[in-house]
């Protein structure tokens, strides 16, 4: 801000002292503004495992900002309410589950930026997987050509019938059963490819997605359904 006078001498002077009469005052207020967005590096949404049920020590760097812009004069805070402390680093204890955090950044030149990220915290503990040790099953009968003899066959089974009471750590609630780590398989077929014994791995998901898995020893048979030539597969090695 600057103050400027401008005094007409022929009215100030009057009498050999100076008046108010003859001096004209203006402030003016001179405001520099830097639209140009200043450079900051905004934090990856973090993943964080913790054996705790309920909470985790998040530890996180400090807050990248580009110096240069606006003179250097920036301030940072966050909104998180799990933080230590309110400023340009947002570690803290916090608790399962997903938390939103942004960074404000007040630059002094009048520019405002935003860094928004989610740090997830994920229990650890997976499911006490207890299943039954074995299950018998015997094929359905199919009758490929219709000359009223079975000659192939098949039978599925799901999952969670393998389930006897597996229970889920941390109170994450309901379980799902699987055929495959990686993905929800809900069923498995048998032919006889797979006569006699198998041994099935079953896994148990919670919903935070943590899993453990259990082996139960799954025994195919070819009784009521008297298939001709139902025989298990076998892998045939060739020396080279």
């Amino acid at each position: 801000m600057r103050t400027w006078k401008v005094m007409d001498w022929c009215q100030a002077n009057v009498g050999g002292a100076w008046a108010k009469d003859g001096i004209w005052e203006y402030i003016q207020t001179i405001i520099i503004l830097n639209n140009d967005i200043p450079a900051v590096v905004c934090p990856k949404d973090t993943l964080v495992m913790t054996m705790d049920c309920h909470y985790a020590d998040v530890v996180l760097p400090d807050l990248k900002v580009d110096s240069s812009s606006c003179g250097g004069k920036y301030t940072i805070t966050n909104n998180s309410p799990y933080s230590t402390s309110k400023g340009a680093n947002a570690s803290g204890r916090y608790p399962v589950g997903v938390t939103k955090v942004s960074y404000i950044i007040q630059y002094g030149c009048g520019s405002k930026k935003y860094c928004e990220f989610y740090i997830t915290v994920r229990g650890g503990k997976a499911p006490t997987p207890i299943c039954i040790s074995e299950l018998a099953i015997g094929l359905m009968g199919m009758d490929s050509n219709k000359d009223g003899i079975n000659d192939l066959g098949m039978v599925s089974i799901w999952a969670k019938d393998l389930n006897l009471k597996s229970e889920p750590n941390c109170g994450y609630g309901q379980l799902t059963f699987s055929f495959s780590p990686d993905s929800l398989v809900m069923s498995k077929t048998f032919t006889c490819d797979d006569l006699g014994i198998n041994q099935v791995k079953m896994y148990v998901k919670d919903q935070g997605g943590n899993q453990s898995y259990c082996q139960v020893r799954v025994d195919v048979q070819n009784n009521g359904a008297k298939i001709e030539n139902c025989v298990r597969k076998t892998t045939e090695i060739r020396c080279r």
